[in-house]
């Protein structure tokens, strides 16, 4: 149905899309001069001829979802692919049907690609059966390469030589790669025996064995059953290279294989094992082995990659639970590396101790000019080294900011979720005179602070929206939404009131889209029904149109 629209209404909605889903610390969303071109602006143009949407007789959406795996725009696709498993049992079904009916047809490559994609996220194992037929009979790569991604969330075991066959005679890379995926997906003893010759052919430098090699031995990394440790200790010796060694032993031990431990001391010496990276996957090794001791030698490493390899590793669980080298995360904390010592005052108050916290603040009061003051910033604003003491730290160093200072401000403030910064966005957001670049930041950062500001932003959305703020308020309204159904109703209120300017009814109904999904069909559906505007009708038309 995507192929039905005129010119002049994708763009319009396009541009809508965009400017409701700001992320939280994107890009400010531009701001439209409604008076310029007036309503035709935010919907189509009374001129423009748009198909008026035709709802299913049976009221059933499934055909109509399953038609844009075929022929729609990229967010109709998207949004099919994610609507239709759960129609189920019903759904799976039809998808398998049409991929039966499409096989035979390279015509058809693309949607029956997306026809795999979908059953991939929906079938069950009973399903891949048809997915084998794809990768043994589609003549079209891209099929293919669907048909194993697939296989591999669906299938089992019993499919694994079906892969191996088409293994034996394909010669596309995008198949070829998602056959390894999938048996590494897959896994058991037939795809590891499969994966352990490649490994083999390219350690014996057989010719052409290289990038088969490279597939295998990642899929080998990332085998997760019973056998996958010891497989990888079988398979790790065949391989010559340090970084191949290392890597095997850090993923047994997270794997949880006690032997795992024992070799990795032996890659910190920067003389025998010189790539400091190979010798940090050797310290999360340690760190993964539990071999605290081990983890700290990186403290002693010419280079500081290891040192803050060292530090992220105490700050795991099992390290903290155990307090280890805490006496040197102290010593870090106050050292004269700024990276160091961020790092290693995370790491403290992740434990529990904030006793070194107030250097940090001071420097804080001093953004955003002073001395490590925005290193300052960087630390206080992550939830876990959460403090009494920082909102008003920040607040005093708001007054002496400038506004872009302050717009970074606002996104730690969002980022923090303190109660006691809400007056703030209060000013910001009802105040008189507040800058609208500040009152813009400040109204998409009412979304991270979550159900704390919803009242806020509510009483916002009581008095009139201006076409430049309309963007920010509702999208912090639409990902409120998304959780909270007084947020929801309040949308929904916004999208049915006509007295509403074109600025923000635009800006709500394709809101309802993400938010909704397919539950937002009636509710477009009576606003399409209820319009009394020829423009708003084929606005509406279009959104229908498109996605249903």
């Amino acid at each position: 149905m995507g192929e039905r629209f005129y010119p002049g209404v994708f763009p319009i909605l396009a541009t809508a899309l965009a400017a409701a889903f700001l992320t939280a610390c994107g890009p400010d969303a531009p701001t439209p001069n409604p008076a310029a071109d007036g309503p035709s602006t935010w919907f189509p143009r009374s001129g423009q001829l748009v198909v008026d949407f035709v709802p299913p007789e049976d009221g059933d959406l499934l055909p109509r979802l399953l038609h844009h795996l075929e022929k729609s725009s990229r967010d109709s696709l998207h949004f099919a692919i994610e609507q239709i498993p759960a129609f189920g049992e019903r759904a799976a079904a039809a998808l398998v049907a049409g991929i039966e009916s499409r096989i035979q047809d390279p015509n058809h490559f693309g949607a029956l690609h997306n026809y795999c994609k979908t059953l991939g996220a929906c079938g069950s194992r009973e399903d891949a059966a048809v997915l084998v037929r794809v990768v043994r009979e589609s003549s079209v790569p891209l099929a293919r390469t669907g048909a194993a991604e697939a296989l591999g969330q669906i299938g089992g075991p019993e499919h694994v030589p079906e892969l191996i066959r088409a293994l034996e005679v394909e010669t596309e890379a995008g198949p070829i790669q998602a056959y390894y995926g999938a048996l590494g997906e897959l896994g058991g003893d037939q795809a590891f025996a499969y994966l352990e010759d490649r490994i083999r052919d390219w350690a014996g430098n057989r010719p052409g064995s290289a990038v088969f090699g490279n597939l295998a031995w990642n899929q080998v990394l990332g085998l997760e059953d019973g056998q996958a440790a010891a497989r990888l200790a079988r398979v790790a010796p065949m391989l010559a290279g340090r970084s191949f060694q290392v890597s095997a032993l850090r993923r047994r031990a997270e794997l949880g294989d006690p032997a795992a431990g024992a070799g990795l001391r032996d890659f910190l010496d920067p003389a025998t094992t010189p790539a400091p990276g190979t010798r940090v996957v050797a310290i999360e090794g340690l760190g993964h082995a539990g071999d605290w001791e081990g983890v700290q030698l990186g403290f002693d490493d010419p280079d500081p990659k290891l040192h803050l390899a060292a530090i992220n590793v105490l700050s795991l669980p099992a390290a903290r639970q155990s307090r280890v080298a805490h006496s040197k995360l102290e010593d870090l904390a106050q050292g004269g590396d700024p990276e160091l010592a961020q790092a290693a005052m995370h790491a403290l108050c992740l434990r529990g101790d904030r006793r070194l916290l107030e250097p940090w603040l001071k420097r804080a009061q001093t953004y955003p000019h002073g001395a490590g003051s925005v290193d300052a910033i960087n630390l206080l604003k992550h939830e876990d080294v959460a403090d009494p003491r920082t909102t008003p730290v920040l607040l005093n160093a708001w007054e002496n900011s400038d506004t872009d200072s302050r717009i970074g401000l606002l996104r730690v403030f969002g980022k923090m979720r303190a109660p006691r910064c809400l007056p703030l966005f209060e000013e910001l957001l009802l105040g008189a005179g507040a800058e609208p670049d500040l009152r813009r930041m400040a109204l998409t950062q009412t979304a991270n602070l979550g159900g704390l500001a919803q009242p806020l932003l509510l009483r916002f959305l009581e008095q009139p929206l201006t076409a430049e703020d309309a963007p920010h308020a509702l999208a912090s309204l639409g990902r409120m939404a998304l959780d909270d159904p007084v947020a929801r109703a309040r949308l929904l209120e916004l999208t049915g009131d006509e007295t509403q300017p074109d600025w923000v009814r635009a800006n709500c109904f394709p809101l309802l889209i993400k938010i909704l999904g397919a539950e937002a069909y009636p509710a477009l559906l009576e606003a399409r029904d209820e319009a009394k505007r020829g423009e708003v009708r084929a606005f509406l038309n279009g959104i229908l149109n498109e996605f249903f």
